[in-house]
């Protein structure tokens, strides 16, 4: 192949030795045409089935070194479910971590590694090599470390997705902002909210102006389930950041307060309808929260139905 690929310039550069210089407007003409091929006989013939290839046998850090180099060359639709298998592909991998990382000697790596705001360089070299390996494959297949009730678990980072807004649909940009929200600040850990109720509130309603605009998204499912996901959240709380107050069981001045503003500033929502209904549960029993209000949370996260909207 070398010696094919020497052949060919000494063949254009006799050509070019036999020919008079281009003047300045054909040089740059004859530029652009070589930056054009380039680019064309770079780029795989079929780019799905080789992007398939690469999510089937790579890594997700190799799936995300050809998006960095095609993606730009994509259309619309290969964008967006180039994107969407990169997703899959991450959450794939992650799910075959699961075992491995809550294995004690990893385990106490990955604290290690938490603790060094996952500066690899800063970690002890007591570590085995294959500790160091793993470690390395985590952090460049873009995953990120959360502290969750004195354990390291890991979820991507769905920042690195980013970068391909430009290509894909407005659906698909949308996805990706509701997921990079996620990865920017998660929404909870050690049994707790670590957002606030305001911020729980604008993902419930991006949530739901993402199911109302785009029914026909391949990934409305998974956003139907996040936004229940979130809605539970806002109705109950957590363990550790329930919406009533321990010792009364009286709903909380501040959770009352984010509601009351979905309500007033989102009326036409069915996030605001829900609202509106759980208080007047909750109004009825003197402000508690109780069997009752519970029940109402379970009834409408088993009937929500946005093909009205």
């Amino acid at each position: 192949m070398k010696k094919i690929i020497l052949m060919m310039l000494a063949v254009a550069l006799l050509a070019g030795c036999q020919q008079t210089t281009p003047n300045e407007e054909e040089a740059v003409v004859s530029a652009e045409q070589i930056t054009t091929s380039n680019v064309e006989s770079a780029r795989p013939p079929n780019l799905l089935n080789a992007f398939n290839k690469v999510v089937t046998e790579g890594t997700p850090y190799e799936a995300k070194v050809f998006l960095d180099k095609y993606m730009s060359t994509a259309s619309e639709l290969d964008a967006d479910i180039m994107l969407t298998m990169f997703v899959d592909q991450q959450r794939d991998v992650l799910d075959g971590y699961t075992d491995l990382i809550f294995n004690t000697v990893y385990q106490n790596a990955l604290l290690d590694a938490y603790d060094k705001s996952y500066n690899l360089d800063k970690l002890s070299r007591d570590y085995s090599d294959e500790i160091m390996s793993f470690l390395e494959v985590v952090k460049q297949d873009g995953f990120l470390l959360n502290y969750h009730e004195g354990m390291i678990t890991l979820y991507p980072d769905y920042n690195l997705l980013q970068s391909y807004v430009p290509y894909v649909s407005e659906s698909i940009r949308a996805y990706v902002e509701i997921l990079s929200r996620e990865s920017s600040e998660i929404l909870s850990a050690d049994g707790g909210l670590t957002i606030s109720w305001e911020e729980l509130s604008f993902r419930v309603l991006s949530a739901e102006e993402y199911l109302v605009n785009y029914e026909d998204s391949i990934r409305y499912n998974e956003v139907f389930e996040l936004y229940k996901w979130y809605l539970n959240a806002l109705l109950t709380g957590l363990p550790d950041t329930p919406i009533y107050y321990r010792n009364s069981n009286l709903i909380r001045n501040d959770v009352l307060q984010s509601y009351n503003k979905v309500i007033i500033h989102n009326a036409d929502t069915v996030t605001a309808s829900v609202l509106t209904g759980y208080l007047d549960v909750i109004r009825s029993k003197n402000n508690k929260v109780d069997g009752d209000a519970l029940t109402y949370v379970r009834d409408t996260l088993k009937n929500l139905d946005f093909t009205e909207y």
